[in-house]
């Protein structure tokens, strides 16, 4: 019927989401995976939350603690443990890399305690070469899969120009002098994967709640690059000169498996975002994760695209959406060669905990089908070459929704090549009609005619006669929870 081929977005160097520039979601069907995620273009205006420092010592504004909450807005824990970096749990950092690159981390914070009073106005420094103490190993950068610690290496100027030096000397890009903070450097040292153990969320793949054991006993086995230490960098000669060794360790070093950061040096951070405040805006102001791009939308910002995901789980934690899609494997390319997507981005894997252990949401799995396969093999789908978790709130019409984008193996990395899909799963996924239009006309060349839009109606009444309506967890909120209905 809708012949769909897959997309893979095209990824730009500092982009950190696997979806194209501008949007956006929408997904697959019969013998091809689709689905692809769609984005409003704005940067996070409330980010980052005042007080905290976006660069070395920088302070953004005169308190630490989130803004107060509005009316509506979840309560969320104190975020704890300031760190001699001015760090605390829950805190997004974006790492400019003596190499020129940039990634982002999230704070894991080991010794909770409330953060009760605003940080030092200056950020404490670490004198360079020292081992940091006790105090440096209390935190956790958790970045693309993997747990690192920090530890000052030495001024940012001196690491810099290092790298500098062998960039050119190897014909490399060079790292541009106005990214650099004037700081001590920090080196990430590999401590474990993403999922330790005692993780509750590794406990939970080793013994799924009913309501989500289809996904996850799919993404068990598709887990273990999220339970290993990243791979340390491989030995350097024993017999290396002393002066050699030397500029050796002031440059940075080469991992020694794609994707690993184990021994990158970090010449500067800057803070994006925290998890307080990101729950608060899902609360109150969550159309930048819901209604889509809109024609007069400019192009999002990498430090939105890389919350972007932990953006749309808070918003079905708030309520604000009924359906997310979330990638949880991508297997129809290397790994490193993906941009760091679903559980490899900051906060998503905290925020898939709270969403597992809510009793009103439920997912699905939604396994790629194989280009090339035919018959059960392709209805079935293989989850090693793609799957998705179809998250969604426990009530109608949302049920019965995810439910049917699960059923053709909707991914959230791959794009509806139809729009009649990317009509229905934007639809499905909340957005406005009219960015969902703007989208098909920009791709397709016109809008989505009137007998696609008849065709997706169809759809969403047969699925459920239940209207939508947000935020949908209001009623239980107010001691109801609606009636249970079985999903198609």
């Amino acid at each position: 019927m809708h012949h769909l081929q897959p997309h893979r977005a095209r990824f730009t160097q500092g982009s950190t989401g696997a979806w194209p520039h501008r949007v956006h979601a929408h997904a697959s069907c019969g013998a091809a995976p689709v689905g692809r995620r769609a984005h409003t273009a704005p940067a996070l205006g409330l980010l980052p939350p005042p007080g905290l420092p976006s660069v070395y010592g920088a302070p953004s504004g005169a308190a630490c603690l989130a803004a107060a909450p509005q009316q509506g807005a979840a309560t969320t824990a104190p975020s704890p443990l300031v760190t001699p970096y001015g760090w605390a749990d829950g805190d997004v950092l974006r790492l400019v890399l003596a190499d020129g690159r940039t990634v982002y981390a999230e704070v894991l914070a080991s010794r909770p305690a409330a953060r009760t009073n605003p940080p030092p106005r200056q950020t404490p420094r670490i004198a360079a070469g020292t081992g940091g103490g006790a105090s440096t190993q209390s935190v956790q950068l958790l970045c693309q899969g993997g747990r690192y610690t920090v530890r000052p290496h030495s001024t940012a100027s001196d690491v810099v120009a290092a790298a500098t030096t062998a960039a050119a000397g190897a014909g490399g890009d060079l790292l541009p002098a106005e990214q650099v903070a004037d700081g001590p450097a920090l080196v990430l040292e590999a401590a474990g994967g993403a999922l330790p153990p005692g993780d509750p969320l590794r406990a939970m793949l080793e013994s799924p709640p009913k309501r989500h054991a289809a996904a996850l006993r799919a993404w068990g086995p598709l887990t273990a690059r999220l339970m290993r230490p990243p791979t340390q960098p491989p030995q350097r000669p024993a017999a290396m000169p002393p002066q050699e060794q030397q500029q050796q360790q002031q440059q940075q070093p080469q991992p020694g498996e794609p994707g690993s950061l184990d021994g990158a040096l970090v010449v500067s951070f800057h803070r994006t975002a925290w998890l307080g405040e990101l729950r608060r805006q899902a609360a109150v102001e969550p159309g930048t994760w819901c209604v889509g791009s809109g024609p007069s939308d400019p192009p999002a910002s990498d430090d939105a695209r890389a919350l972007f995901t932990a953006g749309e789980l808070a918003c079905l934690l708030e309520g604000r959406r009924g359906v997310v899609l979330l990638q949880l494997h991508v297997g129809w390319d290397a790994h490193d060669r993906v941009p760091p997507y679903g559980p490899y981005k900051p906060l998503s894997l905290r925020l898939l905990r709270e969403a597992l252990e809510r009793p009103d949401i439920v997912s699905y799995c939604s396994s790629a089908p194989v280009p090339g396969a035919a018959g059960a093999a392709a209805a079935a789908g293989n989850p090693a070459y793609g799957l998705t978790m179809v998250l969604c709130a426990d009530k109608e019409p949302y049920r019965s929704w995810g439910a049917h984008v699960a059923s053709f193996g909707c991914q959230a990395a791959l794009e509806a090549q139809s729009p009649y899909y990317k009509l229905l799963i934007g639809r499905i996924l909340g957005y406005r009609p009219d960015n969902i239009a703007h989208y098909i006309q920009e791709k397709h060349g016109r809008a989505p005619s009137g007998e696609v839009v008849a065709a997706v109606e169809q759809q969403l009444l047969r699925l459920s006669s239940k209207r939508p309506t947000l935020p949908w967890n209001a009623s239980s909120r107010g001691g109801g929870g609606g009636g249970r209905k079985k999903a198609k």
